[in-house]
């Protein structure tokens, strides 16, 4: 059964914290994974685990990269690329 991606987020935000990572950056990882939510919601697409591909994914950086500067994209891909690794962990 997929996963619903803001319960994941929850447990993201908490391996975050374990990771010692400062507030402001659990912040801006967490931001990109409810504009990646807010993209996928926009298409109609579930907001869960089943709409974390990599086609999705390489949909939504492209539109990024129409939209903002370089350093906003990268930021962004750091935080869903710890965050896809995460939900890998789990399954």
């Amino acid at each position: 059964m997929p996963e619903r991606l803001d319960d994941l987020a929850a447990s993201f935000r908490r391996d975050l914290r374990a990771a010692g990572k400062a507030d402001r950056t659990i912040i801006i990882y967490r931001q990109a994974i409810r504009f990646f939510c807010d993209w996928l919601a926009a298409r109609d697409r579930p907001l869960t685990t089943d709409s974390l591909t990599k086609g999705a994914l390489a949909a939504w950086f492209e539109d990024l990269h129409e939209a903002h500067q370089p350093g906003t994209v990268l930021t962004r891909y750091k935080g869903m690329r710890r965050f896809v690794r995460l939900a890998a962990r789990r399954g």
